[in-house]
């Protein structure tokens, strides 16, 4: 929805938009990634986890990479039908990617709550 309201050629009267299509990609292709940090414990906090993971890191850092190579080559960008997005809609996308971290803590946190009791 956002992705398609920031298209330069927004048009309201059609739901299609290459550049919304774009921006949903880049918005849960970025979510899985930052999904995988949450899934080193199932009920322990992400902040309080003594080692870290680098090969996990790495790995974000690569998918990250690929997945902006994938938008912004234009080879790759034709074959998906994906349009290259600016810094806003990147950031964007990467700050709705990013949230998936503290919902998951909020539930984790309401689970070890009830878990006590």
């Amino acid at each position: 929805f956002i992705g398609r309201r920031l298209d330069p050629a927004y048009d309201p009267s059609t739901l299609a938009s290459e550049h919304g299509t774009t921006m949903a990609f880049l918005t849960m292709s970025m979510t899985e990634i930052f999904q995988a940090f949450n899934l080193r414990s199932r009920r322990g906090s992400i902040f309080t986890l003594k080692k870290q993971n680098f090969f996990l890191i790495g790995a974000a850092i690569v998918a990250l990479i690929l997945t902006t190579l994938v938008i912004e080559v234009p080879l790759f960008a034709k074959l998906f039908s994906f349009t290259p997005v600016g810094l806003k809609e990147y950031l964007i996308g990467l700050g709705l990617s990013v949230l998936i971290i503290p919902l998951v803590e909020i539930v984790k946190f309401i689970q070890r709550k009830i878990k006590r009791k």
